[in-house]
């Protein structure tokens, strides 16, 4: 396994010095710090997850608008024969 540096910036720096101080790791009733890849450990976690969700959302609405569009077909069409029915006055 290859190891990657990330260069950060003083934001992000501080930023993530921040996350590890509020993130408490207790082994064996003691408190530990927290390790700096952690954050990136969460972080790949959390982009996977709402990936996955905006993924899944996508296909929904996809789905969603194929089956609307069928309906309304459907129902034109219907309509249509009702139409052609009532004409020929059966």
């Amino acid at each position: 396994m290859r190891k990657t540096t990330i260069m950060e910036n003083n934001h992000e720096e501080a930023y993530i010095d921040n996350w590890m101080k509020t993130q408490p790791k207790i082994v064996k009733g003691k408190q530990k710090d927290v390790k700096r890849s952690s954050f990136y450990h969460e972080a790949i976690a959390l982009h996977a997850k709402y990936s996955l969700q905006d993924q899944f959302a996508q296909v929904t609405d996809a789905e969603f608008q194929r089956l609307h569009d069928l309906i309304n077909r459907l129902t034109e069409e219907n309509e249509h024969l009702k139409f052609q029915i009532m004409a020929k006055g059966e």
